[in-house]
Formats: structure tokens, sequence, C-alpha cells
């Protein structure tokens, strides 16, 4: 009772105090950021650091924590209304909510998103005030082996995002490994697979790669069409505007199990919203009646990843809090301000400056009910918006891309990459590839690869170090039973099926 009871009087103070008015705009400047190609939550932040330098320690963590929230809201906006990720966690909102809005439903899929969000930032929240200590101990138990088993599971619902063809799925997420194995290697420092390409020793980002195979390949596939009004079908009436309550109520379910899944994945240092969402998404597919729907509009595909991304938010705060060791690039931003304070965070930060903690879950928790506000109540402002710009939207798209990618790298090299991707995901849409396994595999792959070295050398060549811990071998097992279990259930079918044929 005492921690909820410092929490709320942490959010009184706050809500009567100047602080308020630095919680609703760093919801605001993160929701316009996170909606921006490029930008994201670790350059937001970065960019507004220097404003804190003449503020108190709690007043200047709460805005940067704020603005770190509303990038996670303010990422699904463009995902939506023009299937523009505005940063890496918001990719898997692409897959169900453009295509909601391409059906005249935008306004139904920014409130359920919305509201998705705000319940995932809830959970994560609460997560983190009620578990930080135990969670942080279990955290701190992940080791190499214990990432790698968790890179494998992840990797093992490459199948499961692939709508139809699991065989396309496969093949596209070994083209994501692939990318991710250019430039430099992490463990030895060698460069690789460059060709002699300088701008290429950095890796293919994940930004270009993005918005090449989601933004400019529709643009392309658009034009190729000759569409026009392809985004907005419908009239803008209050009930085309909102979800219905069949939304809400099909949504539960999703946004309980997006939730759990991105607070704990978020809890993960380096896991990150990203991997988060994906895993969501793929275990939503996963226990849907209806998987083949997926990709069409599905309000479950898109509620569950929503959650999951802002969940991921309380979860990441949780190392960065209590062992000084941030889970994600956006919470690294935020230990740079830490440091800048003179505040050390780790095991002792809460017994030693609690009202500085509770201040801050308090600032995180007032922001997140005024970005659901802001989120939700200016729907009918975004979607209108959106129909005045619709026939300049294509151009809107191409401009917005290449500025951020430039903008985010201030290379030009990012630029072609995306224009190859766009190429890419445009001959891709036309055979019926899914994007989702490519994009996995380039976040994964780098992550996979390291893990993997860095046991091995660890158990000095011996592969048993993996079953060593019980993380590592529970992982594991499941990720390649899942992987597996297809050509074990057809090997099966076709024995069954032959011993049938021999009986007399």
């Amino acid at each position: 009772m005492g921690l909820f009871q410092s929490v709320f009087d942490a959010s009184i103070n706050l809500l009567f105090s100047v602080n308020i008015f630095y919680t609703v705009l760093g919801g605001f400047i993160g929701t316009l950021a996170g909606a921006l190609p490029g930008l994201g939550p670790s350059t937001s932040i970065a960019l507004f650091i220097p404003l804190t330098f003449g503020l108190n320690p709690i007043t200047g963590m709460v805005f940067l924590c704020n603005i770190y929230q509303g990038c996670m809201y303010g990422g699904r906006i463009t995902s939506i209304l023009a299937n523009i990720p505005g940063d890496a966690p918001a990719i898997v909102t692409c897959f169900e909510g453009y295509p909601m809005a391409q059906k005249g439903r935008a306004g139904p899929a920014m409130g359920i998103s919305g509201t998705a969000s705000f319940i995932g930032g809830m959970v994560g929240l609460t997560g983190l005030m009620l578990f930080a200590g135990p969670v942080s101990d279990f955290a701190i138990q992940f080791g190499p082996p214990e990432y790698f088993g968790l890179m494998v599971f992840a990797l093992s619902c490459i199948g499961i995002l692939s709508s139809e063809s699991p065989v396309k799925g496969v093949a596209m997420g070994l083209l994501g490994l692939l990318c991710g194995t250019v430039g430099h290697d992490f463990v030895s420092g060698a460069i690789r697979m460059t060709y002699g390409i300088t701008g290429l020793i950095d890796g293919i980002d994940l930004i270009p790669l993005a918005l090449g195979a989601f933004a400019l390949s529709e643009v392309l596939f658009i034009l190729e069409k000759g569409e026009k009004g392809a985004f907005i079908k419908s009239k803008l009436t209050f009930k085309n505007l909102y979800p219905s309550l069949e939304d809400f109520f099909r949504s539960k379910w999703p946004v309980v199990r997006g939730s759990i899944i991105g607070f704990l994945i978020g809890v993960l240092p380096g896991a990150g919203g990203t991997t988060a969402t994906f895993i969501a998404y793929a275990v939503e597919k996963k226990v849907s009646k209806s998987p083949e729907k997926f990709g069409t509009g599905m309000v479950e595909g898109l509620a569950s990843p929503e959650s999951s991304n802002n969940a991921s938010e309380g979860g990441a705060l949780i190392p960065l809090l209590t062992l000084g060791v941030p889970g994600s690039g956006g919470t690294a931003i935020l230990l740079g301000g830490l440091m800048i304070w003179g505040i050390r965070p780790g095991p002792m930060l809460f017994q030693e400056n609690p009202d500085f903690v509770w201040y801050v879950v308090a600032g995180l928790l007032l922001g997140n009910i005024a970005l659901l506000i802001m989120n939700v109540g200016l729907i009918p402002l975004f979607v209108s918006l959106l129909k005045v710009i619709e026939p300049y939207l294509l151009s809107a798209i191409t401009v917005l891309c290449i500025a951020g990618v430039y903008a985010c790298s201030r290379n030009l090299s990012d630029v072609w990459i995306m224009l190859a991707f766009g190429m890419v995901g445009y001959f891709a849409r036309k055979l019926d590839y899914p994007m989702g396994p490519l994009v996995l595999g380039l976040v994964l792959g780098p992550r996979t690869e390291d893990s993997l070295r860095q046991s091995i050398m660890m158990g000095h060549g011996d592969m048993s170090i993996f079953f060593h811990g019980p993380i590592s071998a529970t992982l594991l097992i499941v990720g390649l039973g899942i992987i597996f279990y297809p050509v074990f259930r057809y090997a099966f079918l076709a024995a069954r099926e032959r011993m049938k044929k021999s009986r007399p």
C-alpha cells in the first residue's frame, strides 16, 4: 500500500506544478517525432536533452521519458494512414493497420491502436512499480546462451508471419539474415560483404530497409494500378471514425497477451520493442481461429503489437533504474541524461533516491493518460488531414522517406539502400512474398550471430553450453520445436498414409 501511496502523492504533486506542462509537452513532441520517418525515440530524446540542462532532474527526466513514451504512440499514425512506419516497433502496425485504412477504417484502427497503447503502457508501468526488483534479478541471468535461445525462439516466428506460403516466408527471412551479415563483424571486427562500397561498412540499417520495403513499394504499387482514393474510402462520420464495441471486444485478449509479452521482452537488455511486437503478432496469429485473414486488416493483429510496444517501455526502464543497464536505444539516451544530472542508476537508487523514481513513474502515468486523450481525441483531425492531402500523398510519402532516412544517418548511401529495397518490396508484393520475415531476419540476425559466437567462446567450443541453463535450454527446445514441427507433422502424416495403403 505504501508503494501506491507514494506514486499517488507524486502524481498529485506533479499535477499541480509546472511538471504537468512538461509532461504534456513531452508527450506531444514525442507523438510528432514518432510519426516522422527515421526519427524514433533515440534521436528525439537526444535532440531535446540540451533543453533540460536548466531544469531540475525530476522535471527533466519526466519530460524526456514522455518524449520516449510519445514516440511509441506516434509511430502508429503514419503506419496506419500511409504504410510508413514512423519507427522500428511500428513496422508490425503496418501489417493490419494500413489494410484497415484502405478499407475505410482508418479511424477505428487509430482508436484501437491508441487504446491498446494506453493499456499496454499502464501494464508496463504497473509492472515497473510491482516487479522492478524480482524482474531485474531474472533479467540479469540472461547471458549469451540465453539470448541465443531467445533469438532462435523469435526467428521461429518467421513461418507464422507468412500468410499463405511458409516457404516464401522462410526465403524472405533468410534474405533478411543475409542482409544482417553485411558490414562490420561485431566479434572480430572484419568487414564482410560490402563489395568495396564504403556506405555498407556500418551494415544495412533497419530504417532505410523498412521504409523502402513498406512505404516506397506501396507508392510504386499504387502508381502501377493507377488507383485514386486508395486510402480513404468512407465518409467521415462519427461511426466511421471510432471503433465499435465489437472491435473492442475482439481486441480484449490480444491486448492482454501483447501487454504481457511486451513487458517481459522489454525487461531484457537489447531485446527492444521491435522484437516484442513481432513475437506478439506471431502469437496472435498462432492462436487465431482465422490466421488466413491476417494481413487483410484484422483488429487482433493490430491491438496486440501496439499494446506490446508500449508495455515494453515500462519493462525497459527496469534494467535502467535497477541495474544501470539500458534495455533499448531510447533508454540508453535516458541513461546519459541521468548521468548529466548526477544520478547514478543501480540497485541502491530505490533506497537512496526513492522520490525521484516515484516522480518519474507518476509522470509517465499522467503522460500516458494525456497521450490517450490526444491520440484518440484527435482522430478526426488526423483522418480529415489525410483526406485533404490525399492527392499529394504519394509525393509526400516519397519526400518524407528520403528526408527521414538522410536526417537519421546523414549518409546518402542509406537513401540508395532505401530505394533498392523499395524495388525489392515492389516485386515481393507482386509475387506474394511477405515483407515481415525480411525485417525480422534483419533485426534478429546480427543479435543471433553475436550471441552464438559469444556463447561458443564462453564454452571453449563446447556446444552443450546452450543446455547448461534451464532458460536457454527451454527457449531453444521450444524454438526448434516450432521450426521443425511442420517437418515432423508431414513425415508423420505420410507414414500414416503409407501404413493405411499397406493394410490388406
